[in-house]
């Protein structure tokens, strides 16, 4: 599992700001303005070392003895390394660290030049082998993939195909319920897919959010812009999205189009939230500041919509052009959000919340709330907060440090035929069959033990969608 949370250090690297795990004071003040990424590292793993003999001498432990390899699994030193080893073939000739994003945009921007004003990019000239590794490595209890799945998207009538966004491979359809995969975005400068939207009207005609706001892997996927294609993917269409430039100033969330109206769409991001009238070509500014987290249209009235941010659920009854404050629900304790509704009972919103950084010996779940007015101001009453549904154990008591991590990973989904009933994901997947009142523990992220052989029913902590 990965308890990210994500820290702008005031230091800086070359104008390049360092994303990790939050940062101890002590060692923030040792790599405080080091650009050698060998020199950062070698002070970041004597920390560390430090670390672990200090804990060791404490609990009478060796170093690296843990009960089943999880605080291992999640050591600080950890997200260090996958920061390290995203930055290691991104280097200057010295080993310095380098402006990624500011490479990535010259480089884009040169070989666009080839091409006239709007006109469709292919990947014609761009010719992939597999090459692997075609199986995944399990070790330590944990199943340790290649990509991180942020959405997955149905085709309007036809369930054999659907669309899954990957937060470092970008965009894949499946025509045959799973089986085999093709890519759809290997000309997309950032291969990092947040959103997908799919034009009920046209099946060919999708949409595409980029950009990773949650900054899972220990270091940040920029947004380059939304993209639209009309022809299924073979060709792609830059949008004048509010910021198309590769930073992570607008990472997406979640892409929404409106129902019965395809010319609308709203994109969620890191920066605030966005709103199209013409098909996603030009873009407008609704809320100025994030983040952003989950958007949901009421679904017998889809001018009125329900938009999540830290700590708050904000209320529009004109179709997301303004969400007035006296429409707005705090919800106290709660930082992220995510919104759940059901044409099984249209008055029914839903809210999953999860305090954002908990991080480690935290403990703590916002709780399960619901208006049965229609997100009306204040009308959102406690349904439960017990057991914490957002930790690791069956049960829901908590062993340190198994604190939630809700920032990273929160999902929430209601039956479409009946409205008490829904389900929820944070590290496992719980569930309830009483609006929320009682949640009963569903799928664990290893039903097999910790076995050299992954089990057949194994689903990665992180539930994201």
């Amino acid at each position: 599992m990965k308890k990210i949370f994500l820290v702008v250090l005031t230091m800086l690297f070359v104008g390049m700001q360092l994303y990790a795990q939050q940062v101890p004071a002590s060692l923030k003040k040792k790599i405080e303005g080091k650009k050698n990424l060998k020199a950062i590292m070698k002070d970041v793993e004597a920390y560390y070392e430090k670390e672990e003999k200090e804990k060791g001498i404490k609990s009478g432990k060796l170093k690296g003895g843990t009960s089943e390899g999880a605080e291992e699994f999640e050591s600080g030193l950890l997200h260090w390394k996958r920061w390290e080893y995203y930055n290691q073939t991104r280097l200057k000739p010295n080993g310095d660290l380098e402006d990624v994003a500011a490479k990535t945009e010259a480089a884009w921007k040169k070989a666009t030049l080839k091409y006239e004003t709007n006109a469709p990019l292919s990947g014609t000239d761009a010719t992939w082998t597999f090459l692997g590794p075609a199986t995944m490595n399990y070790q330590g209890g944990f199943y340790r993939g290649l990509s991180r799945c942020d959405r997955i998207v149905f085709h309007p009538t036809n369930a054999n195909i659907f669309y899954v966004c990957t937060n470092n491979g970008g965009l894949w359809r499946t025509t045959d319920g799973g089986l085999n995969w093709s890519s759809l975005s290997f000309n997309f400068p950032i291969q990092s897919a947040s959103g997908v939207v799919i034009n009920p009207n046209n099946d060919n005609n999708i949409f595409v959010l980029t950009g990773d706001s949650k900054w899972g892997n220990g270091v940040g996927q920029n947004s380059c812009g939304l993209w639209i294609t009309y022809d299924g993917g073979n060709n792609w269409y830059k949008s004048n999205f509010v910021s198309n430039s590769f930073n992570n100033n607008d990472a997406g969330t979640k892409l929404m189009m409106m129902p019965g109206n395809a010319s609308i769409l709203f994109a969620c991001t890191s920066s605030g939230l966005y709103r199209s009238t013409d098909g996603g070509i030009n873009w407008a500014v609704v809320i100025s500041s994030g983040p952003i987290y989950d958007i949901e249209f009421d679904p017998s009235n889809s001018n009125r919509v329900y938009v999540s941010r830290n700590g708050a659920v904000w209320v529009s009854t004109d179709g997301g052009i303004t969400f007035p404050l006296a429409q707005r629900s705090n919800i106290a304790g709660a930082q992220r959000i995510e919104i759940g509704v059901s044409p099984a009972n249209n008055n029914y919103v839903y809210l999953l919340c999860g305090p954002f950084g908990g991080g480690p010996g935290t403990n703590t779940f916002g709780g399960i709330y619901r208006s049965s007015t229609k997100g009306a101001a204040g009308s959102f009453a406690l349904r439960t907060n017990m057991p914490n549904i957002l930790c690791t154990t069956t049960n829901g008591v908590v062993a340190n440090p198994d604190g939630d991590q809700s920032g990273y990973d929160l999902a929430i989904d209601i039956s479409k035929t009946n409205a008490e009933v829904l389900v929820t994901g944070g590290k496992t997947v719980w569930g309830s069959s009483d609006g929320g009142t009682t949640m009963t523990f569903r799928t664990p992220y290893n039903e097999g033990g910790t076995p050299v052989t992954p089990p057949a029913n194994y689903i990665h902590p992180d539930i994201q969608d």
